[in-house]
């Protein structure tokens, strides 16, 4: 081989090293940039940044992330919540309810006509989009028509978002998490606010809107004349007598029983002598958890199953008529006894409704186990009422001095004293806490009157604004502009349409096993 072969020889073998470490150069600095990627996708993907940034839903253009749309998630969750406890108790609400620290997306909320299945996730979204498109037309005709909260409005918005901390405490936990916990991940305190914002500002409009219907006193009248038995309040006493024993097992004997019992109970025709006849009967059942479950309370018909509402609602009702209504009586029914009613009044809304405040100091209970002795326990117990009697006369008499004008003043110099305070505003009998009714609707009632009212729990100051509309006329302002706005909304919401994107898979969640609601 001559020199010169040689040296092309050398100069190829030195190319082809140059070429292979070019190729691993190259390959190395691609797999620098997969992991670079890989531990940016693992850091997004565990950070709140899909959660606020992505778009999950689009409404006409308007970009909702999944934190935005969890908000209106959650909340038609804790709507759903709050409805079935005011209707059938915490208790019973429960066994309606999705389980919990199990994903939405696994549960099944019910299963259609044709065998499909609906996940609560599935639900949720769908009410969730239900809304945002509402809203989001409503926010577009508000900007339209430059509409702004008022002062007092934006004052509303800055104590909700300061409740958080609150409420964050009862579950010990940060604000931060108390969102995550509440709305899904992602929530943070600035998502927080702009929805709080957000809807605050539907919300004002929304009212603005209804304010601005009008009707003549004529459509009034004739407007409850025709709905009067829906919106009439009927107060009744109930009891519902067992039949069911320990293990949950029920005879025809046990049946009967509770039938002669719920018409004895049945033959009392007042309140009190009502609550007798329940007390004489709890105490010949068994066991130390031997209370029947009754109450003397208002209902509306809608709030009663159409059995019920068919005799309540009967015109020919009068005070102290009574019935039974039998409770399942099979091993297979979920409750198995009777229930008693006792008619006591209608109302039909026919009075002026009443204006003015009121402040209430709870009495904060001691423990009796924190206490060595009976008398220790006794003594404690009346310092908890003298220290409310104290701070509900020390409002009391700062109102009497003169300084103070409105509620508002009271609450901004006795804020720390009062448990609850609210301004009563055209407020029907149904509407104003029992324990000072009677007292507010007296008809020898003058405005500027101010009165002092103790129960167990707390003290009220009340003050007496004067009387309102009528209640029934009031009633069919309501219905009539609900209508008038039901109209315009759906005018006004037509042509917006929610779309689901990308992100919207980061959308509902999954509440902690000690979350109800």
């Amino acid at each position: 081989m001559s020199s010169n072969e040689k040296i092309s020889a050398r100069e190829a073998e030195q190319q082809k090293a140059a070429k292979e470490m070019r190729t691993y150069r190259i390959i190395g600095i691609c797999v620098a940039v997969f992991l670079v990627l890989a531990i940016v996708a693992v850091l997004v993907l565990n950070s709140n940044f899909l959660y606020t940034k992505a778009t999950a839903v689009d409404v006409n253009g308007t970009s909702y992330s999944a934190a935005e749309v969890n908000f209106a998630y959650f909340s038609e969750y804790n709507n759903f919540y709050q409805s079935l406890v005011n209707y059938i108790g915490e208790e019973y609400a429960s066994q309606f309810l999705p389980q919990q620290g199990v994903s939405f997306k696994t549960q099944t909320y019910r299963t259609t006509e044709d065998g499909k299945t609906v996940t609560w996730h599935d639900q949720l979204m769908s009410m969730a989009k239900n809304r945002l498109e509402g809203m989001t037309a409503i926010y577009n005709e508000a900007k339209k028509n430059g509409f702004e909260l008022s002062d007092a409005e934006k004052l509303s918005v800055e104590r909700q978002i300061s409740q958080v901390s609150t409420y964050a405490a009862n579950y010990f936990v940060t604000r931060e998490q108390y969102l995550t916990l509440m709305y899904g991940k992602g929530m943070n305190e600035e998502v927080f606010r702009k929805c709080v914002e957000f809807y605050a500002y539907v919300s004002a409009y929304e009212t603005a809107k209804q304010d601005t219907f009008t009707f003549s006193q004529s459509e009034l009248k004739d407007y409850y004349a025709a709905h009067k038995d829906e919106n009439a309040y009927y107060t009744l006493s109930y009891a519902f007598i067992s039949a069911s024993d320990a293990d949950g097992k029920t005879t025809d004997a046990d049946m009967e029983a509770a039938r002669v019992a719920a018409e004895i109970i049945g033959d009392a025709k007042d309140a009190e002598s009502f609550e007798a006849a329940v007390q004489a009967f709890s105490a010949t059942l068994p066991g130390d958890d031997s209370d029947v479950t009754h109450a003397t309370t208002t209902f509306k018909l809608s709030d009663l199953p159409e059995e019920y509402a068919s005799w309540v609602g009967d015109p020919s009702r009068k005070a102290g008529d009574s019935t039974v209504f039998k409770q399942g009586g099979d091993a297979d029914s979920t409750y198995n006894g009777y229930y008693v009613f006792i008619f006591h009044e209608r109302d039909d809304n026919d009075y002026n409704t009443r204006n003015g405040f009121y402040v209430a100091v709870g009495v904060e209970q001691p423990k009796r186990e924190d206490f060595d002795s009976e008398g220790a326990y006794d003594v404690a117990v009346q310092k908890a009422k003298d220290d409310a009697d104290a701070k509900i006369k020390k409002i009391a008499d700062g109102w009497a001095t003169g300084k103070y004008k409105t509620l508002a003043e009271l609450q901004k110099d006795f804020s720390a004293d009062m448990t609850t305070s609210s301004n009563i505003v055209n407020a029907n009998m149904n509407t104003v806490p029992l324990v000072f009714m009677d007292w507010l609707f007296d008809a020898s009632r003058s405005v500027g009157d101010t009165t002092t009212v103790s129960q167990d729990t707390g003290r009220f100051f009340v003050y007496y604004g004067g009387e309102g509309p009528n209640a029934a006329d009031l009633v069919a302002e309501e219905a009539l502009k609900a209508e008038k706005f039901s109209q315009w909304e759906e005018d006004v919401v037509k042509g917006y349409e929610a779309k689901e994107k990308w992100a919207s898979r980061f959308c509902g969640g999954i509440f902690p096993e000690n979350y109800a609601g």
